[in-house]
């Protein structure tokens, strides 16, 4: 029975602690065996450095950690977190289990959510979670069952007509999603920037600039604050971006993403850049592009961090057109760090971008992806409702 490692919470990119690494067995010929879970038990044979092979398996932790993305492994720790809960609490089974039926379970128990009770006798009743956060919940559980060195296959009938059925019993369901920042109110947000105390000032630099790039180059929150100056490099044409940590680049190649100046000054990247390098006495190669700022509002050396990102931006839709939120809201949409990226596509297509172009642009693996940015233009391109109404201008 080979060892697996403990049912505990998902390994983060941390060194692990002296405990995790030592755990090991010597078989019987002296073999030395590190159950690593992701990679198997590694076999170190007699004469081998052995104290150097505990430090590489420690690391081999590490590395295994790190090929996941910093959004992602969190939002598994939060998953497989709930999933122990749930196992310890209620089931009162052991997490790792390798049970389909049970993961079946708790699907189940995500989506039709039973009151929990307080100690007073009051009743808490939990939302059922997205099907987006279900499907994320089961590859958490998946993969910290292979880590453990456990098979759990997610096409067990169990597990995936579980899966299946939920998705179909709620496919009406629309989940929430980023209103898109369109160039029209791109530029009253710019144009906020520069009102009240923010005039002249680093949070009024540093947000034009923010919304230029995270809109210019369509980037997730994650890649947007995780730019450092020497990512920007400036060209007549414009700025060339070099997105180091992308969502689909998990090797750290790389993606070069150009934005073009534009006519209106107002939307001046190049510009906006000089603005806020102006304001920074730290600027060099590895010095992060966003930081947040001190309570005097100069710019401190901390960088950003992603959940700022959507403070900054609804703040700033708030400021610019109030009305503009309200009607978000009543289409159960927001506005987030998304928007910029949703945005920029939704105006690409609407200005006639090819397909192909844009989701190259977005870096996006798949072509469907890339054309949910596109529906409102291909609604309007196929609309016929005009010359129904006998609109002269229909075509």
């Amino acid at each position: 029975m080979p060892t697996v490692l403990p049912p505990t919470a998902l390994p983060s990119a941390a060194s692990p602690s002296a405990e995790e690494s030592a755990r090991w067995r010597v078989e019987a010929d002296g073999t030395l065996v590190f159950p690593t879970g992701l990679f198997g038990d590694l076999r170190v044979p007699q004469g081998a450095d052995r104290a150097e092979a505990e430090r590489l398996i420690a690391r081999a932790h590490v590395f295994a950690a790190q090929s996941l993305a910093d959004n992602t492994r969190r939002a598994y720790r939060v998953a497989w977190e709930r999933y122990t809960v749930w196992c310890t609490h209620v089931m009162n089974v052991a997490p790792l289990s390798g049970d389909p039926g049970l993961i079946g379970m708790h699907l189940t128990a995500l989506a039709d959510p039973q009151p929990v009770r307080r100690p007073d006798g009051t009743a808490i009743m939990p939302k059922p979670l997205a099907r987006k956060s279900i499907r994320v919940a089961l590859d958490a559980i998946a993969m910290a069952h292979r880590w453990a060195g456990l098979h759990l296959p997610k096409d067990h009938p169990s597990i995936a007509l579980v899966f299946d059925g939920i998705l179909r019993g709620r496919a009406g369901e629309e989940e929430r999603k980023a209103e898109p920042i369109k160039r029209g109110l791109l530029k009253a947000m710019i144009a906020a920037t520069r009102e009240g105390p923010a005039e002249g000032g680093a949070r009024g630099a540093r947000d034009r600039l923010l919304l230029l790039i995270g809109w210019g180059a369509a980037l997730r929150r994650s890649e947007l604050v995780a730019l450092d100056f020497g990512d920007c490099q400036e060209s007549p044409r414009g700025l060339l971006l070099t997105i180091c940590r992308a969502k689909g680049d998990q090797r750290g190649e790389g993606a070069l993403v150009g934005i073009e100046r534009a006519a209106d000054p107002e939307l001046d990247v190049l510009k906006a850049l000089g603005d806020w390098r102006q304001l920074r006495d730290d600027v060099d190669h590895h010095a992060p592009l966003f930081v947040s700022l001190r309570r005097n509002g100069m710019p401190s050396g901390q960088r950003l961090t992603d959940r700022s990102v959507p403070d900054i931006v609804a703040g700033l839709v708030c400021k610019a057109d109030p009305e503009a939120s309200r009607q978000a809201a009543l289409r159960g949409r927001s506005f987030s760090g998304h928007s910029l990226r949703a945005g920029f596509a939704t105006e690409a297509g609407n200005a006639g971008a090819d397909l192909h172009k844009v989701m190259k642009h977005l870096r996006h693996s798949k072509s469907e992806t890339t054309a949910a940015y596109l529906r409102e233009r291909d609604v309007w391109a196929t609309a016929i409702t005009g010359l129904a109404f006998g609109n002269p201008d229909a075509q």
